[in-house]
């Protein structure tokens, strides 16, 4: 009884003196997170750090705007390309490119305060396919880039549409992240008078990527036919169309979400039906595709739903099959390292030959058939050449470590990089170059 009075009776005592202190005289302190500026008495945020991972803050971070490469002696990419030539792209292509989205966060263009690439026999490669696609329909030009992972696959992507949009009649549609379309990430929803699933979200993020694409293509190419939307809400009047308007005025079209389904299909079959312009559909990580016939999203019943289920995939698959082909145009489809390696992909490019008794889960036939006739590129590493001229440009932009130009010769250096990319992978030569410690 005694030892529990005495500790009532110190707690007591102890929390009366915290609630009786007399309150402390001087300056008001400051607010955590904020200083005083001195004279002008301002107050200025601390700042916490970034929210972003590394490869995203240094993404956005504008880094390239920092960098005192000198580009004046570097060609643009344009006219005539000579093969290992180191070259820039022009203030055209770069626009069109960023907002296709054909440049990748992990490329390290920052490095320059333009992106720069090198012409590689595969460019010459997809020049021919560009310039043919100019008058002879898709079905003659489908093609698909394979190798391993950062051997330039998606870099030769963005070459051909650097080559295209430079036709101010071209029209492009670039879908960068294809496993997008099937990993489940994106809203999804059954659209009743398409017969087909729609991905409202992506469907508009994808149309305005093709408005602000092809802002000089398009309005040059008017509607075949007319077309009315009905709206989905009361009292709203629906979106109607006619001939005197362009595929501008219908990818700009303000509808309600689960009708965008609508407006991709009627730019899908209007495309297809004209002949004034050519039209180029570069798929990115295109291997998501055919890793499974199966997608990440279930119906009502909690079944799951099939590429040939959805919008894109489904016109994405046509177009490789040839069932559906642009008048002029071409399909460049390009393959991840990411993604789970089946056969389905080698056997319907002809890379590889399967046996009559290869499970499922590793070759579905049916996608493998839809690839027939597409014509593979295998992407190959740089040559000690190449990686000489590489180099060369990243030495001049101040890349490189004083040290190591101080130590090494630029033979030396060369050499050096060469080996640490394994022979030639290219991002495993930026890496070794921007990433040495």
């Amino acid at each position: 009884m005694l030892r529990q009075s005495v500790v009532r009776c110190a707690r007591s005592i102890h929390t009366s003196r915290v609630l009786l202190a007399p309150k402390t005289s001087g300056p008001k302190a400051t607010s955590q997170g904020f200083k005083r500026g001195g004279d002008s008495a301002r107050s200025s945020k601390k700042s916490a750090g970034s929210f972003r991972f590394f490869e995203d803050h240094v993404h956005a971070g504008r880094y390239h705007k920092k960098s005192e490469a000198n580009l004046s002696t570097i060609s643009p990419f344009e006219g005539a390309l000579t093969e290992g030539a180191v070259v820039r792209y022009t203030e055209l292509q770069k626009q069109k490119l960023t907002q296709c989205g054909a440049f990748k966060k992990d490329q390290y263009a920052e490095v320059f305060p333009t992106p720069v690439t090198l012409v590689r026999p595969e460019t010459k490669q997809l020049e021919s396919v560009v310039n043919n696609a100019f008058n002879a329909p898709s079905s003659e030009n489908r093609v698909c880039l394979v190798g391993e992972r950062g051997i330039g696959k998606s870099t030769l992507l963005a070459h051909s549409l650097a080559i295209a949009v430079q036709n101010e009649n071209a029209v492009v549609i670039s879908i960068p992240h294809a496993l997008r379309l099937v990993d489940g990430s994106c809203d999804y929803w059954f659209d009743s008078k398409l017969g087909t699933y729609t991905q409202p979200m992506y469907t508009k993020r994808l149309l305005d990527k093709i408005r602000h694409a092809n802002a000089t293509s398009l309005p040059k190419i008017n509607l075949s036919k007319e077309y009315v939307i009905e709206s989905s809400a009361k009292g709203r009047a629906a979106t109607k169309f006619n001939t005197q308007h362009t595929l501008a005025d219908l990818v700009k079209a303000n509808v309600a979400g689960r009708q965008r389904g609508q407006i991709l299909q009627i730019l899908f079959d209007e495309l297809l039906n004209q002949s004034k312009a050519p039209v180029f559909v570069a798929v990115d990580n295109f291997s998501a595709l055919t890793a499974s016939p199966q997608t990440a999203y279930r119906n009502t019943e909690n079944k799951p739903l099939y590429l040939s289920d959805f919008q894109i995939t489904n016109f994405i698959l046509s177009l490789t099959s040839a069932q559906k082909s642009f008048q002029k145009g071409a399909v460049i489809l390009s393959t991840s390292a990411d993604d789970r390696n089946t056969l389905t992909l080698n056997t319907g490019l002809g890379l590889a030959q399967a046996g009559p008794y290869t499970p499922q889960y590793k070759l579905n036939r049916r996608i493998a058939s839809q690839l027939n006739g597409v014509k593979p590129i295998e992407v190959s590493k740089l040559t000690k050449d190449q990686v000489s001229s590489l180099v060369g440009v990243l030495a001049d932009a101040g890349a490189f470590r004083a040290d190591e130009l101080q130590q090494n010769t630029m033979e030396q250096l060369a050499a050096q990089k060469y080996v640490l990319s394994g022979n030639g992978n290219p991002l495993e030569l930026i890496r070794s170059v921007v990433m040495y410690l």
